[in-house]
């Protein structure tokens, strides 16, 4: 779940920083920061009205971003209490669950392909 919301964090900031990059500063500002033209992109992204260094610039600022989080929601209690805890009990009794089925002996589903008695069979064909 961690992954998932750092990866969400960072494409939500980069496109923030593009959306305010793009209306914020026109070229003619880019030009006067820079020193020259901003270089748009070619090929099949020319249709894109933002320049490369819009694009990096953003894309620096999202990977911060994501490690500032995953940083944070690793070390911070309150965090991992909220988020992860519940995630790793779901799994802890998923796998409980799973140990208990297997203990059991049971086999409802005799001709699945990875039941011991159809190994042979399956390895024949």
């Amino acid at each position: 779940m961690t992954l998932v919301q750092n990866v969400l964090l960072a494409a939500v900031v980069f496109c923030f920083f593009i959306g305010i990059g793009w209306l914020a500063v026109p070229d003619a500002t880019a030009t006067a920061w820079m020193g020259s033209a901003p270089v748009s992109f070619t090929g099949t992204w020319s249709v894109l009205p933002v320049s490369q260094s819009l694009v990096q610039v953003s894309l620096i600022m999202a990977a911060v971003s994501g490690l500032n989080f995953t940083a944070v929601s690793t070390s911070d209690a309150t965090y991992r209490r909220t988020f992860v805890d519940p995630a790793f009990e779901e799994v802890e009794e998923a796998l409980r669950v799973r140990h208990a089925y297997l203990a059991t002996g049971r086999d409802d589903n005799p001709g699945a392909p990875d039941n011991p008695d159809n190994m042979a069979e399956n390895s024949a064909s």
